[in-house]
């Protein structure tokens, strides 16, 4: 397989969790800085369709402000679309897929790494896979960073 037709990101399911400071976040970290943190851990974020649309235009100008390199904020689509004013703010660090695309690959504490490796190096994918770790498996996160590592993706 020739690795460099896609790429492969590593995200987690929103930035925006309290019980992340003095674990993810250090602990006197504003809130209005976690984003800026989290996006220096993880390449992507995953943002339902609740809590895409509970953000306004201004946070979504401030998301776009900090967001660094290539990070991409994958959105859930739904049937009433994405509005076109964040379609714009985002620009092509939009991703948008719906829950259970083959692009968005959830892992939980109980995924099987040699399951996800086989399944990432027979993909003939062109498109970029969306690795998203649930909340309550960040310990997965270094195990799969070491599992990106040693593919060469």
């Amino acid at each position: 397989m020739n690795h460099s037709l896609y790429v492969v990101y590593l995200g987690c399911v929103d930035w925006r969790h309290p019980d992340w400071l003095g674990s993810v976040y250090p602990p006197d970290l504003p809130e209005d800085w976690q984003f800026a943190f989290y996006q220096t851990q993880f390449r992507c974020v995953w943002l339902d369709a609740a809590a895409w649309q509970s953000l306004d235009e201004a946070t979504w100008a401030a998301l776009v402000a900090d967001a660094t390199g290539d990070f991409r904020f994958v959105l859930e689509d739904r049937p009433a679309g994405i509005p076109p004013a964040v379609r714009t703010a985002l620009g092509e660090r939009l991703v948008v897929l719906s829950s259970d695309s083959p692009m968005r690959v959830p892992l939980g504490p109980e995924t099987d790494l040699r399951t996800l490796a086989a399944r990432l190096q027979a993909a003939t994918l062109i498109e970029p896979v969306f690795l998203i770790v649930e909340p309550l498996a960040l310990r997965r996160k270094e195990q799969v960073e070491s599992l990106i590592e040693m593919l060469g993706l």
